[in-house]
C-alpha cells in the first residue's frame, strides 16, 4: 500500500482492495476486519487487500477560501472552457486580479488526511492533497495546485476550516490563483491530474453544492460581480 491509499471509517475500517481486472484501489467500509489472507483474496477475484485506519470521516464541507468577505470568482465564468475546466477542476481568483490572491489562506475543504504536499515543478507547482471518506464509504480526494505555502505534511489529519496552505502562481509561472479537483472513488496518485479520464473527477461548485455548501454562496464566488 502507498501511502495515497490511506483508509479508514470512525472506529471500523475502509478494506482497500486491488481490483485485479480494474487495475485499481477499490474502498468498502467494514467493521473489525482484518487483513485477508491470499486465498480470502483470490477468491474475491482481488490481487491483495490489506486495511488501514486514519482518514477521518466527512461531515462537514466548506470552500477552501478562506476569507470569503472578499471578491471571487471562477476563471471560466470570464473567459470560458479550458483544458479541462470547469467541468472537471476549476480556477479561482480575486477579481483585483495579478497576483493580488498571492499568500491568500486555504482552508480544508472536509476532514481527511493529508496523502501530498510536494513542489511538482513546472505548470504545477506546490500541490497538496487530502484525503477523506464520507458516511457512505465514497472516498474524495482534494487537489489544491500552484500553491504559494504548504503548512502540513504528509500524514497529518486535519480537520474542515483548518488553514492548510496559501494561494500561488505556480514559482511565477501564472497569475496567482487556486487550481483546485476533486475526484471521488478511486485515489489519484502523486503524478494524476485532472485530465485523466480513467478517474472520476467532479467540477468542485457542482460538488460544494451537492454537499451542502449553499448555492447563493458558490453563486457568488464563481461570478465576476464587480463587487
Amino acid at each position: 500500500m502507498q501511502r495515497e491509499d490511506f483508509a479508514g471509517l470512525g472506529n471500523g475500517h475502509i478494506l482497500a482492495t486491488w481490483d485485479l481486472l480494474a487495475k485499481r484501489w477499490r474502498f468498502l467500509p467494514v467493521t473489525g476486519c482484518t487483513e485477508l489472507s491470499p486465498l480470502e483474496a483470490s477468491r474475491l477475484g482481488l490481487l491483495r487487500a490489506t486495511t488501514v485506519p486514519g482518514v477521518p470521516v466527512i461531515t462537514e464541507v466548506n470552500l477552501p477560501l478562506s476569507d470569503l468577505s472578499k471578491p471571487w470568482y471562477e476563471a471560466t465564468r470570464v473567459f470560458g472552457p479550458y483544458n479541462g475546466h470547469p467541468e472537471f477542476c476549476e480556477d479561482w481568483n480575486l477579481e483585483s486580479g495579478g497576483d493580488s490572491d498571492l499568500g491568500e489562506l486555504l482552508i480544508a475543504p472536509f476532514s481527511g488526511i493529508v496523502i501530498n504536499a510536494y513542489d511538482a515543478g513546472g505548470g504545477w507547482g506546490r500541490i497538496l492533497r487530502i484525503l477523506g471518506v464520507t458516511l457512505q464509504g465514497e472516498t474524495v480526494t482534494w487537489m489544491g495546485a500552484h500553491l504559494n505555502t504548504i503548512t502540513v505534511v504528509v500524514g497529518d489529519v486535519v480537520t474542515a476550516g483548518e488553514i492548510v496552505g496559501a494561494s500561488g502562481n505556480a514559482n511565477g509561472r501564472y497569475a496567482a490563483h487556486l487550481h483546485e479537483q476533486i475526484c471521488v472513488g478511486a485515489v489519484p496518485g502523486p503524478e494524476v491530474f485532472g485530465t485523466d479520464r480513467r478517474y472520476d473527477f467532479r467540477q468542485p461548485s457542482v460538488w460544494y453544492v451537492e454537499h451542502g455548501v449553499p448555492k447563493d454562496l458558490i453563486q457568488r464566488v464563481t461570478e465576476m460581480d464587480r463587487r
